[in-house]
């Protein structure tokens, strides 16, 4: 199994890290893959 971080980056009001990271989980659920950590970064 295929272990992997995800990384959000938001640097705009129109954007929100809640709304790529869960693209992101979902995206790694699908694949199999088991997330080790998760990183954000607000600019």
């Amino acid at each position: 199994m295929k272990r992997v971080e995800l990384y959000a980056r938001v640097s705009t009001t129109d954007q929100t890290a809640e709304n790529q990271l869960r693209t992101l989980h979902e995206h790694a659920d699908r694949a199999g893959w088991t997330i080790v950590a998760t990183y954000t970064d607000r600019l």
